[in-house]
């Protein structure tokens, strides 16, 4: 799809456009684009990428939380992208 970003510093009133073709990476990529999806992810915050886990807003909620803290598994290691992650 085509698409198009603004950036808009307000210190110095400046605005930068860029359009272009969009190509959304998933976990469905592969290779160069797989590696690259996988590197962002990792490189997040502990508290981004803990923001991919939490319930849908709205939805009903009881019992205990099952969010992994800083998505990560108890070993500490980083887990691997959710499918709703995308570049």
């Amino acid at each position: 799809p085509a698409c198009e970003m603004v950036w808009w510093f307000s210190k110095s009133s400046e605005q930068y456009r860029i359009s272009g073709e969009l190509e959304l990476i998933g976990d469905e990529a592969e290779g160069e684009r797989r590696a690259a999806r996988k590197q962002q992810w990792g490189n997040l915050s502990d508290k981004a990428r803990e923001q991919f886990y939490w319930h849908q807003p709205g939805a009903a909620f009881s019992g205990e939380p099952t969010v992994p803290a800083a998505g990560r598994d108890a070993d500490g290691r980083v887990l691997e992208p959710p499918p709703d992650f995308l570049l």
